[in-house]
């Protein structure tokens, strides 16, 4: 492997990876701990995702025992896990029966 990549691992500067399609974008490579606070988690966290394969949609790039993360399949990541659904806060439906806010509906009760 060509030493300029070695060097651009190391310094986590932007990393030309293109495709040979003569695509030859650039991408910010984080290691585990830049990774995780992007993500907003703890680097633990991040290796017990990584592990136990909790989410297989979170893309890293293993070189050696270097493992990497790049910025835009990060970004893609949290936008794959945005919920559009909303809980209406006035239905017990959704409530957890062991949660301290439920309140039991008296539907059915005279």
């Amino acid at each position: 492997m060509d030493a300029t990549i070695f060097k651009e691992l190391r310094t986590s500067e932007p990393l030309n990876l293109g495709s040979g399609n003569g695509n030859n974008a650039k991408y910010k490579l984080l290691n585990t701990e830049e990774a995780a606070e992007f993500l907003g988690i703890t680097k633990y966290t991040l290796i017990n995702w990584l592990s136990t394969k909790r989410y297989p949609g979170l893309k890293s790039i293993k070189l050696g025992g270097a493992r990497r993360f790049r910025e835009q399949d990060l970004a893609e990541f949290i936008e794959s896990r945005i919920c559009t659904t909303t809980v209406d806060s006035t239905s017990n439906r959704n409530q957890n029966p062991n949660s301290k806010n439920f309140k039991p509906s008296r539907e059915g009760v005279l």
